[in-house]
C-alpha cells in the first residue's frame, strides 16, 4: 500500500464534527469518576469489581469522541486490508469493531458509511471498503427481519415456526458458557467474551453452529447469554444470527 497516499485520508476526522452542547436543565454526569457513576446507576460495589480483561486488544471506552476516534483509527490502519483480516480473532485492527459505539448510538452507520466514502473518494473504491459497507448492509437487514417477523425471532420455532426438539441441560450449558466444553477453539471464543465482553464475528457464528448443531442445546440459551455478556449487543443482529444458526430463521 502506498502510505504517503493513504494519509490524506487519516486524521481528518468526520466533516461537519460539532462541540456538543447540552441544553439547560439536563442533568450532566461526570465521567471522570467511572465508579460513582455507575453507583448512581445502580450497580453493586461487587459488580464494580468487574473488569474487562488486560489482554482485550481494544480499550472500549464509551461515547462519541471515542467511537470517532476509533473510526479514524481503524480507517488509517485496518481498511485497506479489510477484506483479507475480517474473518480473524484476535487483534485490534482486523476488523472494524466499531459495534459497541453503533449498538450504544454513540455514533451511527451513516456516521461509518460517509466516512469510508470520503476514503473511496480520496483513494479508490476496493473490495476492502465495499465490505465494510457491506456489513452495514447485514446490520439493516436484520431489523428489517426483525420488523416483519417481531416476535418469532425469540420463540423456539422462529420464523419458520420449526418442531425441533431441543436440550435445556444446565450443565452443558455451563461448560458452554464457561468455555469448558474441552473443544480448544471453541472454549477459547467463549473465554474470550466472559473476560472481555467481545468475540470476533467468524467466533460468534462458529460457537453457535456448535451449541445448536453439536450440543442440540436451546439456541435460545445461547442468544440469551449473548444478550448478557456482550457490550456489543443489538437485538435484531444478536437474535437474528441465532435463529440462523439453530436453522430456524429462514426456509
Amino acid at each position: 500500500e502506498n502510505q504517503a497516499a493513504m494519509n490524506s485520508s487519516c486524521g481528518g476526522g468526520v466533516s461537519g464534527e460539532q462541540k456538543t452542547t447540552y441544553p439547560i436543565g439536563v442533568d450532566i454526569l461526570d465521567l471522570a469518576d467511572v465508579d460513582a457513576l455507575l453507583m448512581r446507576l445502580g450497580f453493586s460495589s461487587n459488580e464494580l469489581g468487574i473488569h474487562i480483561d488486560t489482554r482485550c486488544a481494544n480499550k472500549y471506552v464509551g461515547g462519541e469522541e471515542e467511537g470517532i476516534a476509533r473510526l479514524e483509527q481503524f480507517v488509517c490502519k485496518g481498511l485497506a486490508t479489510y477484506k483479507q483480516t475480517r474473518d480473524g480473532f484476535l487483534g485490534e485492527d482486523f476488523s472494524s469493531k466499531l459495534s459497541p459505539w453503533m449498538a450504544c448510538g454513540c455514533i451511527s452507520p451513516r456516521t461509518v458509511y460517509w466516512r469510508v466514502a470520503r476514503f473511496e473518494d480520496e483513494e479508490g473504491e476496493t473490495l476492502d471498503t465495499y465490505w465494510l459497507t457491506f456489513e452495514l448492509k447485514w446490520r439493516d437487514f436484520f431489523r428489517f427481519f426483525g420488523a416483519k417477523h417481531g416476535n418469532k425471532i425469540f420463540l423456539r420455532g422462529g420464523p419458520v415456526n420449526s418442531r425441533a426438539t431441543w436440550s435445556q441441560d444446565p450443565e452443558l450449558f455451563d461448560r458452554w458458557c464457561r468455555g469448558e466444553t474441552g473443544v480448544p477453539f471453541v472454549d477459547a471464543n467463549m473465554r474470550e467474551l466472559r473476560l472481555t465482553g467481545f468475540m470476533s464475528n467468524r467466533g460468534r457464528q462458529c460457537v453457535a453452529s456448535f451449541l445448536t448443531q453439536d450440543l442440540k442445546l436451546d439456541w435460545r440459551l445461547g442468544a440469551q447469554w449473548f444478550e448478557h455478556m456482550l457490550l456489543d449487543h443489538d437485538v435484531c443482529s444478536n437474535y437474528g444470527n441465532w435463529v440462523c444458526a439453530a436453522g430456524v430463521g429462514i426456509r
